[in-house]
């Protein structure tokens, strides 16, 4: 009997605190929702290694007025990108290639440039190849349109760079999907194969998906354009134009179990991922806030590794705080705004508060 009054007053405070931390929760999503007219979002907590909080809010589907619930699949955009670093370093870890290997040994029939481009440079956005989503009218034409590798190059291919590569820092989706290329051309396999056989079986990711607007995905959040007071349908895009830069969706779940496997180490090495998160440094010097596929910063003094992510009809954002604990703060929503990372920062502030 002693025993069990023990256990339970030590587990009445986690359970307090669990408590206290999604009311907090609720009271600051249900606020931005209010003022960001966002339809609907997923909000995943962990911490420690325990999930804390996985909740839906709003409405996937406004339409047949379908619930998010805390495993509704939403598209997960430029998330993408650091599960693309990370197959890039597994293939660097297997000797299959160097992160210093010209572009052009692996894709030769990719225009030659003035200034030579490496793998690494793609992944720190540091190349200067220009981004196909920044050509506007000449890209946005296609957008509808399920093109192929060739026709997708087409594109960009022959834009001169926006910069001699390690001078400056410039996002870029090009430089991520010619790294999809790479994998496919290395592996053998197209990028979905390979992705779903290296990271998403063996981490039991069942809920995350290389997106296809053909596919039936059970609990699929629509996307919307919510402009002033008008919420319509987004735009519709081919989700072969994303590829290995944007081309995943997800749940909260998912990614809370991606970024704890990460920092176990069962993704990729501790050098790997030493690599992926280390400021980029440009030639001139000067350091850049970015890794590979992944944001550096630091919220009060503490370091915090995130990315955001938006496409049409939503936006996201996945953050890791390693040094409080190895939180992990993911918000997935349908519809583009900066809701998710006002969110996940307003969230890591309240965590940090709950014991």
């Amino acid at each position: 009997m002693a025993s069990t009054r023990i256990l339970l007053a030590l587990l009445i405070p986690a359970f307090v605190a669990a408590q206290d931390l999604e009311e907090q929760v609720d009271a600051v999503v249900q606020k931005n929702l209010k003022a960001l007219r966002i339809p609907g979002l997923a909000i995943g907590v962990a911490r420690g290694g325990k999930v804390l909080l996985a909740k839906g809010y709003g409405r996937a589907d406004l339409e047949n007025n379908v619930v998010v619930e805390a495993d509704t699949v939403f598209r997960a955009g430029s998330i993408t990108k650091q599960f693309t670093a990370a197959l890039i370093m597994k293939l660097t870890e297997a000797g299959k290639l160097s992160l210093d290997d010209e572009l052009h040994k692996h894709l030769p029939d990719f225009p030659k440039k003035k200034h030579r481009i490496t793998l690494r440079q793609l992944l720190s956005h540091t190349a200067g190849v220009r981004s196909y989503t920044s050509l506007k009218e000449k890209w946005r034409k296609r957008s509808r349109l399920d093109l192929d590798h060739e026709d997708l190059l087409a594109v960009f291919k022959d834009e001169p760079l926006d910069f001699p590569p390690g001078t400056q820092w410039v996002y870029s989706n090009s430089g991520y999907y010619l790294l999809g290329m790479v994998i496919e051309k290395v592996t053998g396999l197209t990028y979905q194969k390979h992705l779903e056989r290296t990271l998403l079986r063996p981490l039991g990711m069942g809920r995350t998906y290389y997106d296809d607007t053909r596919r039936i995905i059970k609990k699929r959040a629509h996307g919307y354009d919510v402009r002033g007071r008008s919420t319509r349908n987004a735009d519709f895009i081919s989700m072969k134009q994303p590829f290995a830069a944007g081309g995943l969706a997800t749940t909260v779940g998912d990614l809370i179990v991606w970024v704890q496997a990460v920092a176990a180490g069962k993704v990729v090495s501790e050098d790997s991922l030493a690599t992926m998160t280390t400021r980029t440094l440009l030639k001139s010097g000067r350091s850049v806030d970015y890794g590979f596929g992944l944001a550096l910063g630091n919220l009060a003094g503490k370091r915090i590794i995130a990315h955001g992510g938006s496409i049409n009809g939503f936006s996201c954002n996945l953050s890791w705080l390693p040094d409080h604990d190895d939180t992990v703060i993911a918000v997935l929503s349908n519809s583009v705004s900066s809701g998710p990372r006002m969110l996940a920062t307003q969230i890591g502030d309240i965590v940090r508060a709950t014991k």
